[in-house]
């Protein structure tokens, strides 16, 4: 066995572990790729990382899941027939975003004659109470306003 042995950088060497110079055999494929050679698959079903950074650089995060409703958020809004398009579904995304920045976790975000109580880590809006109704209620568990 030990004539099987090389001397390597000073070392012994098991020949069975180590390569042959210029042997595909022995070598991880990602060291096998030619140097200035990239990759052009993403992976399995996904972007390349290189444009995801890309795209966070010049465009800013674009990864925040869009914003929910929860069921009796649906209902109150649907009871009250509160006007709730797509400008004021952009300006409550909005300030979910502002809140999030700032590090909020629940909040009380105001829009035209709305309150509505979002938790912002689950981007989900829990309820909906409109202002004139929202005078003598007491909001818990908010630890952020947004005025949107």
């Amino acid at each position: 066995m030990a004539d099987q042995l090389t001397h390597i950088s000073g070392r012994l060497a098991d020949p069975r572990r180590v390569a042959p110079a210029g042997s595909p055999y022995g070598t991880h494929p990602s060291a096998r790729t030619p140097a200035g050679a990239e990759r052009t698959q993403p992976a399995q079903g996904g972007v390349p990382f290189a444009q995801l950074l890309q795209q966070h650089v010049v465009q800013g995060p674009t990864l925040a899941p869009k914003l929910r409703f929860s069921v009796h958020a649906q209902q109150r809004l649907q009871q009250r027939a509160a006007p709730f398009g797509p400008a004021e579904l952009a300006k409550v995304e909005a300030a979910v975003d502002r809140a999030g920045q700032k590090g909020g976790r629940e909040s009380l975000i105001l829009l035209n004659e709305l309150a509505l109580v979002v938790s912002v880590t689950n981007r989900t809006v829990i309820t909906a109470v409109e202002t004139d109704q929202a005078q003598q209620s007491v909001f818990t568990n908010i630890d952020s306003v947004v005025i949107a």
